[in-house]
């Protein structure tokens, strides 16, 4: 089996001088506390038709304006236009155009929420956001689903949990670790992830977007 790493198949030629070697850690930004901060969406990762009919897009956002201008408030941040099960029935998608201001909008096809999205990026409309940091272990949150729904398959059982306000909050309340960075920074010893002390899955911290609302 040859060699990946082989030295003998590249170039001997010097390459340019870069200098002195500098440490950049320290330029790295701290991440966000959790809270509500304006925001526009950075980035258009993708967007695709779900097999239930309704539109997921992928998106990015960034703060704009204040002390926290320019920096990321969460990303790859999934967001649908089906219509919430319980509260609040408008989608998400719904929800970020009122929050940038489109008012008026009423899209009647995944082709309308597409094109208002790109509308809303393009012109990097304003829109509130609520973030919050959660540690969220995936296993523990299929058992407690397994548990209360009596599915064993792990999308069967979310799909149930969809129709029960109560088992889906007590579900999300097994899986959820920490709800902010300090605390989950705490549990992980200073590590991007932990082992759940409780299944043995992996806990990884991640900026979630809780609400979209009108920009302040």
């Amino acid at each position: 089996m040859s060699e990946v790493f082989d030295p003998s198949q590249f170039s001997n030629e010097p390459l340019p001088d870069i200098g002195e070697w500098e440490d950049w850690q320290e330029d790295v930004p701290t991440p966000l506390e959790a809270g509500t901060y304006d925001a526009i969406i950075s980035e258009q990762r993708d967007v695709k038709q779900l097999s239930n009919g309704y539109l997921q897009a992928t998106l990015d956002f960034r703060a704009i304006g204040g002390l926290h201008d320019g920096r990321s408030v969460a990303t790859f941040v999934r967001v649908t236009n089906q219509p919430k099960p319980f509260g609040n029935k408008a989608s998400q998608m719904t929800d970020i155009l009122r929050g940038a201001g489109l008012d008026g909008a009423a899209p009647q096809s995944n082709a309308d929420y597409v094109r208002l999205l790109k509308l809303v990026a393009d012109q990097q409309m304003r829109i509130g956001t609520r973030m919050e940091w959660r540690a969220f272990c995936t296993p523990c949150f299929d058992a407690k689903a397994a548990e209360l729904t009596g599915a064993t398959a792990g999308d069967a059982a979310r799909a149930a949990l969809k129709l029960n306000k109560a088992h889906d909050k007590e579900a999300r309340a097994a899986g959820t670790k920490a709800t902010n960075m300090k605390k989950f920074l705490e549990l992980s010893g200073g590590r991007p992830t932990y082992s759940c002390a409780e299944c043995g899955g992996e806990v990884q911290a991640r900026a979630e977007i809780r609400n979209f609302f009108k920009a302040s």
